[in-house]
């Protein structure tokens, strides 16, 4: 069967054929596969690019990013995950594209549990974690320790994906002292990976109300 080109306009430019057109479409597809716009623009019916630049001046949605932060200090006296929902210290209250974590109705970050944030959508994902603790009792060591860390699917995975350590100062028994341990992370996620953010700290110390988590994806995969 020969198939026919129906098209608005088809003319000879510069020695070249030029065809004009509004819309393509595949004979099987229930919608428009390409749309041509007056003003220049295109709409690609399941979005895919396969190569190209991405310019300037295109819009990204603001989707898949998220800003946490401890809402109370909290003393610290054995390995403990952050709370990443509810009113259980030490937790964690988001602000940001919410809906793209977790249940995605915009209510919970969480997956399995109350420790894990579940990742909705494939992609290459920035991680941050900054964990601030304090302390004013005397201590033979003040040690305190933060990661971040993920198994896949896994609830409550314990491989370490970043972590760091550090020794609060004890300048006083009467004084409080500070110290950061702090961390960061990029790497790919699956759709419904889980992370957790744990601490830990020797000598009566505490995890500050300053200690945050930033996560944004930087890119899609599909």
């Amino acid at each position: 069967m020969t198939s026919i080109l129906k098209t608005d306009e088809i003319q000879s430019q510069n020695g070249g054929a030029v065809v004009k057109m509004q819309k393509l479409k595949h004979p099987s597809a229930s919608g428009n596969n390409l749309e041509l716009a007056s003003d220049g623009s295109t709409t690609i019916a399941n979005g895919t690019l396969s190569a190209g630049t991405i310019a300037d001046a295109v819009t990204q949605p603001a989707t898949d990013y998220i800003q946490g932060r401890v809402q109370a200090a909290h003393a610290v006296g054995s390995y403990t995950m952050l709370n990443l929902s509810g009113s259980s210290n030490p937790y964690v209250s988001w602000t940001g594209s919410i809906a793209s974590f977790g249940n995605g109705e915009g209510s919970t970050v969480t997956g399995t549990s109350t420790n894990d944030l579940l990742i909705r959508t494939k992609g290459v994902y920035f991680i941050g974690f900054s964990a601030t603790f304090f302390g004013s009792s005397n201590a033979s060591t003040r040690q305190v320790y933060s990661v971040i860390r993920c198994a896949g699917g896994t609830s409550q995975g314990t491989t370490e994906l970043a972590y760091s350590m550090e020794q609060v100062s004890n300048a006083g028994s009467s004084a409080t002292d500070y110290g950061n341990a702090a961390n960061t992370y990029i790497g790919l996620f699956n759709a419904n990976d889980q992370i957790n953010f744990q601490v830990y700290a020797l000598g009566g110390l505490g995890i500050h109300d300053s200690s945050h988590i930033t996560v944004f994806k930087l890119k899609s995969l599909a």
